[in-house]
């Protein structure tokens, strides 16, 4: 019995608390801004549900707006992993050039800088630009890069 007095004393502290947090929590939610409208409109109507305490429909939009950036995010990561690999094939062309002038060093720098252009995830990508057999039976090749 005591020790339930002991809680509900508490109480009013806790409470306290709470409404601290929100307060501050509605202010961060109503404060910051994005340049998406969609997401800025979606964090206005977590604000207003704030506003009324109903953290369900605040949740629910925020996560929402969450949604809607992780998948542009996504799809610019796609869009971005694209142009690395169109301009690896253009560096990788032109070492192919360099290699053709027998400008070794130089073909093997730009081999190397097209493998680095390369998303870190298309291994297959990289193995097939690095198989292909040298005509030149590859000795000047595999001095240049030893020397990288």
């Amino acid at each position: 019995m005591a020790r339930l007095q002991s809680r509900r004393a508490s109480w009013p502290i806790v409470f306290a608390q709470i409404a601290a947090e929100h307060r501050r929590l509605l202010e961060d939610v109503k404060s910051l801004r994005v340049n998406d409208p969609e997401v800025q409109a979606l964090r206005q109507q977590a604000a207003a549900a704030l506003e009324i305490a109903d953290h369900a429909a605040a949740s629910a939009r925020l996560a929402e707006a969450r949604t809607i950036v992780t998948t542009k995010r996504q799809m610019l990561a796609r869009v971005l992993d694209d142009q690395k690999r169109e301009e690896a094939v253009l560096v990788f062309e032109q070492a192919r050039v360099e290699l053709a002038r027998l400008a070794y060093e130089q073909a093997a720098q730009l081999f190397a800088e097209a493998t680095r252009l390369l998303p870190p995830g298309d291994i297959e990508t990289r193995w097939t630009s690095w198989k292909k057999p040298e005509p030149s039976g590859g000795w000047g090749m595999s001095a240049a890069i030893i020397r990288l």
